[in-house]
Parts: structure tokens; sequence; C-alpha cells
């Protein structure tokens, strides 16, 4: 599962920039897509509206993927998404800003591969 956001956007739309901003200041993986012909097949794919930016997610939710998968202690693990998935993970990065700078806890996080999904 590729773990990179697809930003499309216009470099006119001072929004469309700012959303690229943050994702380059908080370092997370992104191809910025210019709004144009040659990327409206998953533009049109994930726009309810026609409007920039737009923010397509590596999740398997967000892909309407009927399965994913994870890779836990040396083995790999499938199933399908759940609503409660997106709820649970958006609840522990939450919970994670709310500590906010614990050394201890993010090296624990950072050794557990758990870190880059609280922080995106």
């Amino acid at each position: 599962m590729s773990s990179e956001y697809h930003i499309h956007g216009v470099e006119i739309s001072r929004y469309s920039v700012k959303v690229r901003s943050y994702f380059r200041y908080k370092g997370i993986p992104h191809r910025w897509i210019p709004r144009n012909q040659d990327a409206d097949g998953e533009y049109q794919k994930f726009a309810k509206l026609p409007l920039v930016p737009l923010v397509v997610t590596p999740t398997a939710i967000a892909n309407g993927r009927e399965e994913f998968s994870v890779a836990l202690g040396g083995r790999t693990w499938s199933q399908k998404p759940q609503k409660y998935h997106a709820r649970s993970l958006a609840a522990l990065r939450e919970k994670y800003r709310a500590v906010g700078g614990n050394r201890a806890l993010d090296a624990i996080l950072e050794t557990s591969g758990c870190l880059a999904g609280l922080r995106a």
C-alpha cells in the first residue's frame, strides 16, 4: 500500500499551495498533481465537487479497496476495512496531539513504527 498522499491543486489557488506547504512542513509524503487534463482520471474518481485542492489519502477506506494488509511481528495480516478503523485512528491522533512533545513516548512509537501514522 502506498503511503503517499496525492494533492490535486492549482498554483494560482492560495489554498492549494497552503495545503501543499503544510504537507512539506510536516514531512508528510505526498505528490503534487497539477489540476489539468493529465490528472483527470484520479481527480474525477474522488472529487465530489469540481474544487481544488483535492487530497487523496493512501488509506484503504479512502481508496475504496476491498482489503488492506499490515505487517506486524514479521507476519502479514489482511482484512476488510471497517468504519470504526477511521474513527479509532482519529481518536488516537487526537490523544497523541494532547500529550504533545513527550520524547519518551515518541521514541517508543518510532521503534514500533507507529509515530508516522500518528503525526499524519
